[in-house]
């Protein structure tokens, strides 16, 4: 199985992908359904243990355990899963 560290930087460096076509779904307490979708776009940065996106003009950092799914929007598929 594919580690979602391995997923994101496929995506991300691979030419035939890019990352403004899938929204990554995480686990958030302050959500009302307890998750939040991040654009692929707006992704920064991909650390050891770790993912960075922009909002609201400030750094925010999301730790893989928390991604819970990821989804091609241009195909409607999703592409990884944690159960």
């Amino acid at each position: 199985m594919v580690s979602i560290r391995e997923l994101l930087n496929k995506l991300r460096w691979d030419p035939s992908s890019s990352l403004s076509d899938y929204m990554i779904v995480i686990t958030h307490r302050g959500s009302v359904n307890g998750f939040k979708s991040i654009p692929g776009s707006l992704i920064k940065e991909l650390g050891k243990h770790f993912f960075t996106y922009e909002e609201d003009g400030k750094l925010v950092v999301i730790p893989y355990h928390r991604v819970k799914e990821v989804k091609n929007l241009r195909l409607g598929v999703t592409v990884f899963k944690r159960g």
